[in-house]
């Protein structure tokens, strides 16, 4: 699955994440909870925002109790952004260093995520330097 998940991010392909996710599906990151419709229309945004993503992930364990799994895992991606807005004429790199916990379910003879959530807080650079998306989204 990791190769898989890896070459989606890569191609941004979003009916590979609407397809190996419940229609409950619960991403819990940066101390907020998004819906799967709402977790989907940010990876959108993200996908379109980006000139090349590149990334590779590691799962540290599992463990499997009949039709649940918990998977926890590593993931670095670097994406390179494009210009953003009319005075912005240059690329900008973000680089995410995440841990995450997920729970997944078996849905027949495949298994589906049902949530992600945060291990412990991601680390994000843009450009080299410490990024908080939330300070630059104008939340305090």
């Amino acid at each position: 699955m990791v190769p898989k998940l890896e070459r989606a991010f890569e191609t941004r392909d979003l009916k590979f994440f609407n397809a190996i996710s419940t229609p409950d599906f619960v991403d819990k990151e940066m101390g907020s909870a998004m819906t799967k419709a709402q977790a989907m229309e940010q990876m959108k945004m993200m996908f379109q925002m980006a000139k090349s993503i590149n990334c590779h992930f590691n799962v540290m364990s599992t463990s499997v109790a009949g039709n649940n799994a918990t998977l926890k895992a590593s993931g670095h991606i670097v994406t390179v952004m494009k210009p953003q807005g009319p005075k912005d004429k240059k690329t900008h790199t973000m680089v995410i260093d995440m841990w995450t916990k997920e729970t997944w379910v078996k849905a027949g003879t495949t298994w589906k995520i049902k949530m992600l959530e945060e291990a412990k807080p991601a680390k994000m650079t843009m450009d080299g330097k410490p990024y908080n998306p939330s300070m630059a989204a104008g939340h305090k």
